[in-house]
């Protein structure tokens, strides 16, 4: 998405806390009555991708970094502003659980950044699918 700007006044993106990069214009001044097209990543959205995490799981791997807690991880699409999101995993992925017996379930929702996501008091349907090891049944069992 490219923004286009055009002002009767000159334009300062020049600042540290300038709103252009959130409109994706660098650092930059625009002169009065010229136009000007943003040349960065437009940042209007705050949330691009949603990550589902569990405190009982500990075997994904996220950027290079092994054992996070991340059960899902997909983008938005902004196609549809407004509409429910209704997501499934591709491809179901079973993940051990690091415990014998669970004592407390927390999932967490964030966004890319891994800061919480307030749904503004919006329901939340989340299905989990806990299965036994085939490995504990039968130890004896070559996966």
């Amino acid at each position: 998405m490219k923004i286009k700007v055009k002002s009767q006044y000159t334009i300062d993106f020049t600042g540290d806390n300038s709103i252009g990069k959130v409109f994706g214009f660098s650092k930059r001044i625009i002169p009065a009555n010229k136009a000007a097209f943003s040349d960065l990543p437009v940042n209007i959205m705050s949330i691009n991708s949603i990550k589902v995490h569990c405190n009982l799981v500990q075997s994904n791997i996220e950027d290079n970094v092994q054992n996070t807690n991340i059960l899902y991880d997909f983008p938005l699409d902004y196609g549809t502003i407004g509409a429910k999101i209704i997501k499934q995993p591709n491809r179901i992925t079973y993940f051990a659980v690091k415990a014998e017996i669970i004592y407390d379930l927390v999932i967490r929702i964030t966004d890319e950044r891994n800061n919480l996501i307030n749904f503004q008091g919006n329901e939340i349907n989340l299905t989990l699918d806990f299965r036994p090891c085939l490995r504990l049944l039968n130890p004896n069992l070559i996966i």
